[in-house]
């Protein structure tokens, strides 16, 4: 190679770059390579594309080379190969399929791998110009094709890892093509993993005895589960092990790898369950102990633990939470009381007295029986010197008759607020998970609801959720009933322009619409955005959802103009006051993007898609209370 080109190759920081490939097939010169890439740095553009506008390539020679590229990583061609077919492309015009042909190339793969590029497009995910665009992206930047399309918003992490998983299908020849095509599609229409389909045709047996490589990895915390989805990609692309990957990465060291290929023997015979053998390499990485060590302290420490494995555990086993997701879930612990209390109390960092101690100082707060100062003084006290709450007080010579009796009275309430509290959580349980008992449960709550003083909204908040029930259950006449005597409790206690009235209204618009009466179901979505617009402001989110609801009834009645409209002003909100890529933002792309098709405008719908893929669902939005 002259010194120039060697120049080149350096500047691209890779084999079988493009531009060393052009320049040693002597269709680029080596100056001109040179300038084409000064102008790359300059503006940021890809290589090819720049190629293409300096006249130095045509769209089919660009095609070729990125297609001879290709072979070449996958090893199915070698570089003399490579070379003589690009210069007959260059010389004859023809295809370099044909060229290779021509030069006596059979194709001798007996596992020929589907392009990850070739498979999105048959399934529809990303166009011929996105995959064209992304491969000279990913090249430029060095990314993984697959890790490109995701982070500029062609494709979600979802969708790719459910494409991988179908290609490692594909490749072991374990489904045919078409049916390889029909899941992924299935997959994207109903928003779910291709496991789903797979599983639905036969083609993927749950549980399975095994665990993947790159699972047992993600599982001991060694490598990340992007990583993994990255490695996968290129495993298949380079048709080489996917540990070989991990390696050349320097995401793991040798010694894990042979340690980790030895327990997934183990887990495939049954002798070891997949937790047991994550927590092996994660006990080997913390303390660099042999596996024979390691493996003996796991076992020890898990004898106790054998037929159970914890929920955490076996949600990310099926990669069904993220880390993200714990974090955000041990948030909304935090601001539980009796949750938090009951984590403090299990991981021995506080005794059963200091948690009780502390929620009745919080009740105490929250009553207006004391200040939070005092409170803090109170609870400090009881604490050193272990004596209970009411005692510290005296103590303190705060005992007055007013304080013991608020102190009572606080008592009484919170247990009776407490048995509400149990009452309408078991209710709510059962109505989110479809449980046999559910209509049982709002019944009992009823009865307490039923009960209560007179103006207390807890009683049209149980109709709400009665409601609830029977909208599932397709009951929407008796639905709309207790909506409306709901409706009607509100009213008459916080007035007809509270927001809880708006919500009921926008409830109540929900069942309308699923009967197909859009002009009831209209009268009442305008109603709660009128509401919500005096008492949040015209830029508040929920006044985007009620846009996004108004928008769907428009479009179902083929209003295309007045659903414009409302989703782009949902639109606008959205990303002013949630960002780009909050999941109400995207589900408003994709309703907006399915009008702009039904009106012919498929430029300005192919703008949407180059942020989101997605198709219009009619769903309707629900705010919480």
């Amino acid at each position: 190679m002259t010194q120039e080109l060697q120049d080149i190759a350096t500047q691209q920081a890779a084999p079988y770059r493009l531009g060393a490939l052009l320049v040693d097939a002597k269709v680029v010169s080596g100056k001109e390579m040179k300038e084409t890439l000064q102008i790359v740095r300059a503006t940021g553009l890809p290589i090819g594309r720049v190629l293409l506008m300096s006249g130095l390539l045509d769209e089919p020679q660009l095609k070729a080379v990125l297609l001879c590229q290709s072979l070449l990583k996958e090893k199915q061609i070698d570089t003399a190969q490579a070379l003589s077919a690009l210069q007959l492309v260059f010389e004859k015009n023809v295809p370099f399929d044909h060229a290779l042909s021509q030069l006596g190339w059979e194709n001798s793969s007996n596992n020929p791998v589907v392009r990850l590029g070739d498979l999105l497009i048959e399934c529809g995910f990303i166009s011929e110009e996105q995959l064209k665009s992304s491969l000279e992206q990913a090249q430029q930047t060095g990314l993984p094709f697959g890790r490109y399309l995701v982070l500029s918003g062609i494709l979600n992490e979802s969708l790719l890892t459910s494409a991988l998983n179908v290609q490692v299908l594909l490749r072991d020849k374990k489904i045919e093509h078409a049916e390889a095509i029909a899941c992924l599609s299935a997959a994207r229409q109903r928003q779910v993993g291709v496991e789903v389909p797979l599983q639905e045709r036969g083609f993927y047996d749950l549980p399975r005895r095994g665990t993947r490589l790159g699972e047992l990895f993600v599982l001991s915390g060694l490598i990340t589960e992007k990583d993994l989805i990255d490695a996968i990609e290129t495993a298949l692309k380079d048709q080489t092990l996917i540990g070989q990957v991990f390696l050349e990465w320097k995401l793991i060291k040798e010694e894990q790898l042979q340690a980790a290929l030895y327990l997934q023997r183990l887990i495939a015979s049954g002798k070891m369950r997949s937790t047991t053998a994550s927590g092996v390499l994660s006990y080997m990485r913390e303390t660099g102990v042999k596996i024979s060590e390691a493996i003996a302290h796991v076992e020890e420490s898990a004898a106790l633990e054998r037929s159970t494995v914890t929920l955490l555990d076996f949600l990310k086993m099926v990669f069904a939470v993220s880390m993200g997701d714990v974090e955000q879930a041990v948030d909304l612990v935090k601001l539980n009381s009796e949750l938090m209390g009951d984590a403090l109390l299990l991981s021995g960092v506080m005794d059963e007295n200091a948690i009780n101690s502390a929620k009745l100082c919080c009740l105490l707060i929250e009553r207006g029986v004391m200040p939070i100062e005092q409170a803090c003084i109170i609870f400090d006290l009881a604490k050193r010197e272990k004596i209970t709450i009411p005692d510290a007080i005296a103590r303190m010579h705060w005992s007055t008759g007013t304080v013991d009796d608020k102190l009572s009275h606080s008592d009484q309430a919170d247990t009776q607020e407490r048995q509400w509290q149990m009452s309408e959580a078991a209710a709510r349980q059962s109505l989110s998970t479809g449980a046999a008992d559910t209509e049982q449960k709002l019944s009992l709550l009823m009865e307490q609801a039923k009960k209560l003083p007179e103006g207390d909204l807890r009683l049209p908040h149980t109709l709400e959720l009665l409601a609830d029930f029977k909208c599932q259950n397709k009951a929407y006449d008796e639905a709309k009933s207790l909506l409306k005597e709901a409706i009607q409790l509100r009213t008459q206690v916080v007035g007809k322009t509270d927001l809880s009235v708006g919500r009921t209204f926008n409830n109540l618009a929900k069942i309308y619409y699923l009967q197909t009466n859009y002009e009831d179901a209209q009268q009442f979505c305008q109603r709660f955005l009128l509401i919500c617009q005096n008492a949040l402001g015209a830029e508040h989110p929920d006044v985007a959802c009620g846009l996004t609801n108004l928008g769907s009834i428009f479009h179902v009645q083929g209003k295309m103009l007045e659903a414009e409209a409302a989703y782009k002003e949902s639109l606008r909100i959205c990303e002013a006051r949630l960002g780009r890529e909050h999941p109400a933002t995207l589900r408003n792309l994709r309703a907006y993007a399915a009008l702009l098709r039904e009106m012919d405008r498929e430029y300005d719908a192919h703008q949407l898609d180059l942020r989101l893929i997605g198709e219009f669902t009619g769903s309707w939005k629900t705010i919480s209370p």
